[in-house]
């Protein structure tokens, strides 16, 4: 299963539809990479993968600062679906691989 790559993603948030990227990087069962929105990027590391399931944590910029999040999801394909947990509740995200 192939996870590293680029990902356009539409995130459905507690405030509105959101767009960004991620950036995705394995290492045997650890995942790495970024997230980016139009409040500015960040980097993450110590995710981890279980086949096509990836989990990680990092803090997301916002228009109020950065929030904590807990991402899950999968790829399927050159698709990514997932959850990412926020202090302010849930947001469903969906994309696909660019690159």
């Amino acid at each position: 299963m192939r996870i590293d790559g680029q990902y356009k993603l539409s995130l459905k948030t507690p405030v509105g539809e959101q767009q960004g990227m991620m950036s995705l990087k394995t290492d045997g069962t650890t995942l790495s990479g970024n997230l980016q929105n139009t409040k500015g990027e960040v980097a993450f590391s110590g995710g981890s993968v279980q086949g096509n399931q990836i989990a990680f944590d990092t803090r997301i910029p916002t228009p109020i600062g950065k929030l904590k999040a807990h991402v899950t999801g999968q790829v399927s394909g050159t698709h990514f679906s997932g959850l990412a947990k926020l202090p302010l509740g849930s947001a469903q995200i969906e994309g696909d691989r660019i690159s």
